[in-house]
């Protein structure tokens, strides 16, 4: 098995593990609050949310906190993320594009209802559902609508929506 990090999320804390040798290397990412969503790291960084409303980016070397992002309500959606920039979703039913690096709100996109699913991404297209029945299709760079599907009642689910071929299927 490869030298890999495996990030594991506890109850309030985060666990850094050496997945070939199954060891933990720290388990310094202490969050204030137990955290609501499962962590998504990239070049060294793990971002995750708190049941605050906080989204975090901590660099697991230095064990040191990047930016903290305050939302306005409860988090649970896992974040997601590509060429620099972490997506989520939030209880206010807002779809966030967050700078990796600064922490800074580039766009946002506004729902009827929280969004608690985890944000996937296919060829610049951010694919997400929210509490207010729909299913969106966002273009991940500037935060427009390309469509919206009404299921009929709240999408919740936290996998998130995954590609099978050339299909979308919502798990």
């Amino acid at each position: 098995m490869p030298n890999r990090l495996v990030i594991v999320a506890g109850v309030a804390t985060i666990v850094v593990l050496l997945a070939a040798l199954g060891t933990a290397l720290y388990v310094k990412l202490k969050v204030d609050l137990h955290h609501a969503s499962a962590p998504f790291i990239q070049d060294g960084v793990v971002y995750y949310g708190d049941e605050n409303g906080r989204v975090y980016a901590v660099d697991v070397k230095r064990r040191q906190e990047i930016w903290r992002f305050q939302t306005q309500e409860r988090f649970f959606s896992t974040p997601s993320g590509v060429q620099g920039v972490v997506y989520f979703g939030s209880g206010e039913g807002v779809l966030y594009a967050v700078g990796m690096d600064t922490g800074e709100e580039l766009w946002r996109f506004a729902t009827g209802d929280r969004i608690w699913t985890s944000p996937a991404i296919k060829d610049g297209v951010l694919f997400f559902g929210s509490f207010d029945g729909r299913f969106y299709a966002v273009e991940a760079g500037t935060g427009v609508e390309r469509w919206r599907f009404t299921a009929g009642d709240r999408i919740f689910s936290w996998p998130s929506p995954v590609f099978a071929s050339e299909a979308l299927t919502a798990l």
